[in-house]
């Protein structure tokens, strides 16, 4: 659980390399942290620009997570890693405009993130979901112990 994060009920949520499971949406958060952060450092395109849309890039996967745990969809690896990504760009600004650009457009972003996170558990609480959630987690852990 320690990288993949997740408890044996939600294995699907995972994929395999080298016998050690890798969570798929934090993996593609991963690559695009990385990748907005060449962007940006490399100067392909200034930040300023970007600010308005990287505020829209959480919502995907905020959507896609929210759905999926309400059983109103189920997804795949695909739109978990490619949603990830998105919210790995909005990440990746934020390291970078917290070191090279502007202060104020990387707390914005990640108090955008933060708002979102918390309408989720306000979602997931108010359809009682949240605390069957966050047992499977608990009894992933006490079980790998």
């Amino acid at each position: 659980m320690i990288i993949s994060h997740h408890p044996p009920s939600q294995y699907n949520r995972t994929f395999r390399l080298f016998g050690i499971r890798f969570c798929t949406r934090c993996t593609g958060i991963l690559f695009g942290t990385i990748a907005m952060f060449i962007v940006l450092k490399g100067e392909v395109i200034s930040s300023g620009l970007l600010f308005p849309f990287i505020l829209l890039f959480p919502i995907p996967a905020i959507l896609n997570f929210t759905l999926t745990e309400l059983e109103k969809i189920k997804n795949n690896h695909f739109q978990r890693f490619s949603t990830g990504f998105f919210l790995g760009n909005a990440i990746g600004f934020i390291v970078y405009d917290l070191f090279w650009g502007t202060l104020f457009e990387a707390i914005i972003t990640l108090v955008t993130i933060i708002l979102l996170e918390i309408l989720v558990a306000v979602i997931l609480s108010k359809k009682g979901k949240l605390e069957p959630f966050i047992k499977q987690y608990e009894e992933g852990v006490y079980r790998e112990m």
